[in-house]
């Protein structure tokens, strides 16, 4: 470890940064595989309080209906307990 990167010893590496929002949507890496680059624009203010409460509804809605499996709940309330951790800071 380097300044938080991992540096490779013995080989052909290239660090390659896909945190900024330039940049391509796909990446090949050195074996020729194709990696799809998933960003999140981060939320702000009004459309922060609107995704907690889509989330919200979603949950509530799955509560009396039973319309999403047991994983897409699990990942609405995590997804929830980010975007709300997310309007604390």
């Amino acid at each position: 470890m380097d300044a938080g990167h991992l540096r490779a010893e013995g080989g052909e590496y290239v660090d390659v940064k896909l945190e900024g929002n330039a940049g391509d949507d796909e990446v090949t890496d050195a074996s020729g595989n194709v990696l799809a680059v998933k960003r999140e624009k981060k939320l702000e203010g009004k459309e922060l309080k609107k995704a907690i409460k889509d989330v919200e509804k979603q949950l509530k809605d799955n509560n009396k209906k039973k319309c999403l499996t047991d994983e897409e709940a699990w990942a609405l309330g995590d997804r929830l307990a980010e975007l709300k951790a997310a309007l604390a800071v």
